[in-house]
């Protein structure tokens, strides 16, 4: 759908942002997800919009339900580019704490966030090149499943590699990943 003339219209009417963030939770599915792409979108273009909102999003991070946390951790990543205040250093712990959920969605999720929240926070580089260096000590998945987190991975390095000074890591990762995926026999 095209979202631009309502996200148009919320730029100028702020005062509505509120009831898109509770669409965000509306067990309705069509209107949670035109909801999201609509805040992912002006998260991306016009955080300065929803930042005010942080929390609300940060509340969704700890949800019983897996797809409100898979849209916290996607909204608030975006949002780091205009987080002057440092609150993803804030809750870092928790946002990470995820990667052990066991859910393969929230987890894919997370990683792909990783190059938005690596060129933002220049101050996470390290411990988030750390964790996909070593995703195995990380999350608690069957090795079928880990094996699309490490395609994830491999994507993220891509993204992020003219970033990344000492790169010799990142291409050991994907020389074992491209051996593991070889190793195995797809039908």
């Amino acid at each position: 759908p095209n979202l631009a003339p309502i996200q148009a219209w919320l730029t100028v009417n702020p005062n509505e942002i509120p009831h898109l963030i509770e669409n965000l939770k509306s067990n309705e599915d069509s209107l949670r997800f035109n909801s999201f792409l609509l805040t992912q979108s002006i998260a991306r273009e016009e955080g300065s919009l929803l930042y005010p909102y942080w929390q609300e999003f940060v509340s969704m991070l700890n949800d019983s339900n897996n797809f409100f946390r898979s849209i916290a951790i996607q909204i608030l990543a975006a949002l780091c580019p205009i987080d002057q205040e440092n609150k993803f250093e804030w809750i870092q712990d928790d946002y990470f704490s995820h990667l052990h959920s066991g859910s393969i969605m929230t987890i894919r999720y997370l990683i792909q966030s990783f190059p938005v929240i690596y060129q933002a926070k220049p101050n996470l580089r390290s411990y988030l090149l750390s964790i996909m260096l070593h995703i195995e000590k990380h999350v608690n998945l069957k090795a079928e499943r880990i094996d699309l987190v490490r395609n994830d991975i491999l994507i993220v390095f891509e993204e992020i590699w003219e970033l990344i000074g000492e790169k010799e890591p990142l291409v050991e990762f994907a020389e074992k990943a491209l051996e593991y995926f070889s190793s195995k026999e797809y039908s």
